[in-house]
């Protein structure tokens, strides 16, 4: 699955397995990801303002930082 130049603004993915799935310049401001799994999002070409993350899956979203 390909999300490019799409808008997922307030989208609730639901005990979603995202493996696979690319986020490529996508609104996903007040996304909901807290039960989604597999899935890997670079904050540098998304917009993800207030998305919603659990500890347990937030590193599909920190694998593209850099963490000292």
């Amino acid at each position: 699955m390909i999300l490019q130049k799409q808008k997922a603004k307030n989208t609730f993915f639901l005990n979603c397995n995202l493996k696979g799935a690319i986020f490529d310049i996508t609104n996903l401001e007040n996304a909901d990801f807290s039960t989604a799994y597999n899935f890997s999002i670079n904050p540098s070409s998304n917009q993800i303002k207030n998305a919603f993350f659990q500890k347990t899956t937030v590193l599909g979203y920190l694998v593209h930082l850099i963490l000292e």
